[in-house]
């Protein structure tokens, strides 16, 4: 039996293709459509975030805000920009159980221009406070902005050579690619000791996964409604009689 086929309207092609065309064009359109409305309208709350991140700044000497691309991703580190300082509330809540006590020794791990422990600062923490940041273009100038303040300090270096022994809650704006954050999981627990009393509030949590993966860490979404997903990493306890 010979199967009968339509016969091709060659006349049509070019108006099909021009359709595909502009199909492809329109899903661009509204995919930077959804982008705009989501990083700079809702992000931003219309401008509003963007002009207190900058009065609040400006309390500590200099803007903070900018997004700059690295100059050591041969190393795992991504770039440097700063988190809102309306999501800081959020993260550091005591639904998420992230109290900040007044012996915890707070460390900003890929600090940037330090907005985080401006943040600190703002209030009235007295806490001993680290920043350590890899690139020197930032580590420097925000090493002297907050040389006034005898309980803060800014390392300029790679974070898995220069996690304080003291450090008991970390601070993490997805400054690393997973094969990185894996080294620091491991590199915290042989530096802080294996019974450390540690909390990770890992903000736009890009590698939870790998937290996640090892059960000496215990992973738990915020509670809380942050623009960026992010959990907080504790230290798993041994159960009774283990």
């Amino acid at each position: 039996m010979t199967r009968l086929t339509a016969p091709i309207d060659e006349s049509r092609e070019p108006f099909q293709a021009l359709r595909r065309g502009l199909g492809w064009r329109m899903r661009a359109v509204r995919g930077w459509v959804f982008w705009f409305y989501r990083m700079q309208l809702v992000k931003t709350r219309c401008g509003l975030e963007l002009l207190r991140n900058y009065l609040f700044d400006r309390q500590f000497g200099s803007s903070c805000g900018g997004a700059y691309p690295t100059r050591f991703a041969d190393t795992g580190a991504r770039g440097t920009s700063s988190v809102d300082y309306c999501q800081l509330p959020k993260l550091f809540h005591e639904r998420n159980g992230v109290m900040i006590r007044d012996t915890d020794v707070l460390v900003d791990v890929g600090c940037g221009k330090g907005r985080v422990i401006n943040w600190w600062l703002r209030r009235g923490l007295h806490n001993k406070m680290i920043g350590i940041e890899l690139d020197d273009r930032f580590a420097a100038p925000t090493a002297e902005r907050l040389r006034q303040f005898p309980n803060v300090s800014i390392v300029c270096g790679n974070a898995l050579e220069n996690i304080p022994p003291d450090g008991t809650l970390f601070f993490l704006f997805n400054p690393f690619t997973a094969p990185i954050v894996a080294a620091f999981k491991d590199r915290v627990i042989e530096v802080c000791g294996e019974a450390a009393d540690v909390t990770i509030v890992y903000s736009l949590c890009a590698h939870a996964e790998v937290f996640r993966n090892d059960p000496r860490w215990v992973v738990t979404s915020v509670q809380t409604k942050t623009f960026w997903p992010a959990v907080v990493i504790r230290r798993a306890r041994p159960l009774p009689g283990e």
